[in-house]
């Protein structure tokens, strides 16, 4: 797959990791209790979400790189949990999970908003190669 366009490769991947996942359902997970209603649901959410969401974070990861989509990532499961109690699905969450809330946060943040390190000294034609005040800075040169 490697001639393959990473979009292009993407629903390949998916439908062979869709495969080996309901093999193993199938043979692991009692299915008597499972309705209808559950399937529809598998599916919905499947299609609806999960398939959106594997573009997203694979053009993501082709745009941003692999650490941003990372880190973007770790806040969704905080973000479900929020959603939870304000859909009042769930009652609100505890201090020790907000704690941890406000710390991943963080770390999101200091990867991927956080301050910037200073750029590289400007090098090549144009530059200056001394080490002093302006050291790195183009310089404008007459042609007189």
């Amino acid at each position: 797959m490697a001639d393959i366009s990473p979009l292009a490769a993407l629903p390949a991947i998916t439908g062979a990791g869709a495969v080996m996942l309901g093999l193993t359902t199938a043979v692991f997970v009692p299915m008597g209790g499972v309705t209808a209603a559950d399937w529809g649901g598998v599916a919905l959410l499947g299609a609806g979400l999960t398939a959106p969401v594997f573009l997203i974070s694979h053009e993501l990861i082709l745009r941003k790189g692999p650490l941003y989509t990372s880190a973007v990532a770790l806040v969704v499961p905080f973000l479900i949990r929020l959603g939870e109690w304000a859909l009042g699905w769930a009652g609100a969450p505890g201090p020790l999970v907000l704690v941890l809330i406000v710390a991943c946060s963080a770390g999101v943040w200091l990867t991927v908003g956080g301050p910037r390190r200073a750029q590289p000294p400007a090098t090549g034609p144009g530059t200056t190669d001394d080490t002093g005040e302006g050291a790195g800075v183009p310089q404008i040169r007459g042609t007189s």
